[in-house]
């Protein structure tokens, strides 16, 4: 984001021009080149709004701070996590994964309600086969039109697949269509409100998981070892998706066809593309085999980080021995300094 942040003049430019440029090249990135079309990228980057403005008090204020703790580890992002040393902060502590230190159970957040929700998702996937189950969420703030709502629903049954589907606890069933929930009981389970995400993607039932791509879902998804099938709908998501699915392997799309952020975006995903999308991948030969050997090796590589000697572990050692060491001068250094 911050190398496509550096060319946001030219991206602004070329936006207003008749013929903008379809495909944008992701500058000054290590190793292989990435392209990401134009209508993927965030629309702040390619017109000037109240974003950028914050977005350029947030540089100010981290070339004036010590140093930055990044929510990554370096199995996952190595040459970016060098190329961001050099380029953006001097200083930067890579401490990741949180996931494994924190506690995974139903007790993690959602008061009462939630661990209810909780509980009832891991009985019911305590009753599933290992690795039959696709687990659909997309974060707590990103939604979908009652329209796409119905096509994913439709989608989901023509699979055949088992699945839990996280939904947000304010959408209404307006979206749902006349029995469906009835028609699927016995093999989905559609689960309202909080869940508990770490916990679901830790457990053995689990064998995909259909996501949004926001960067917490793809750390414990990385984490637990679960292979992706990536929906990206705002902001960053589809430049992350560009790392689970083109960089790592640990992934591959639902949709080929035109998308754009949720705001702008106009074409509704067909139910046959996500039945076809959820059916290839989960069968043998569709290419979840693959995503999930490269992502049990990032998990295989995320707990190794996380022990002595790992080298989140020395990063988070590291950062307090720079802390405290501040403490004693009683200052601070900036990046600048």
């Amino acid at each position: 984001m911050n190398n496509l942040f550096r060319i946001r003049s030219e991206l602004a430019i070329n936006n207003g021009s008749s013929s903008p440029t379809p495909i944008v090249s992701v500058p000054g990135l290590p190793g292989r080149s990435i392209s990401i079309p134009r209508a993927e990228l965030p629309n702040f980057l390619k017109a000037p709004n109240h974003v950028t403005a914050a977005w350029d008090r947030m540089k100010q204020a981290q070339l004036k701070c010590h140093g930055v703790v990044v929510n990554t580890f370096s199995a996952l992002e190595g040459e970016y996590c060098e190329e961001y040393r050099m380029v953006d902060a001097r200083r930067a502590w890579f401490v990741c994964p949180v996931a494994l230190t924190a506690n995974a159970g139903i007790e993690r957040g959602g008061g009462e309600t939630g661990e209810a929700t909780g509980k009832e998702c891991l009985r019911w996937l305590d009753e599933r086969e290992e690795g039959s189950v696709v687990f659909v969420c997309f974060g707590s703030w990103c939604f979908f039109t009652d329209e796409q709502q119905r096509e994913l629903a439709a989608g989901l049954e023509a699979s055949g697949r088992p699945f839990l589907w996280a939904v947000r606890a304010a959408e209404e069933n307006g979206w749902m269509e006349e029995g469906w929930e009835e028609r699927v009981k016995e093999r989905g389970l559609v689960a309202r409100g909080w869940v508990p995400q770490v916990a679901i993607l830790g457990h053995q039932a689990v064998g995909a998981f259909l996501t949004h791509c926001g960067w917490n879902s793809v750390l414990e998804a990385v984490t637990a070892g679960v292979p992706m099938l990536t929906w990206p709908l705002v902001f960053k998501q589809f430049i992350n998706e560009r790392l689970v699915v083109e960089v790592v392997g640990a992934g591959r799309r639902v949709w080929e066809g035109p998308r754009a952020e949720a705001e702008a975006e106009k074409t509704v995903v067909p139910r046959e593309a996500i039945a076809s999308a959820v059916t290839r991948f989960m069968e043998a030969g569709g290419g979840r085999e693959e995503a999930a050997k490269k992502a049990t090796e990032l998990a295989e590589a995320a707990r190794a980080a996380a022990e002595e000697g790992g080298s989140s572990q020395q990063d988070l050692e590291n950062l307090i021995d720079e802390l405290v060491a501040a403490g004693r001068r009683g200052t601070v250094e900036s990046q600048l300094a």
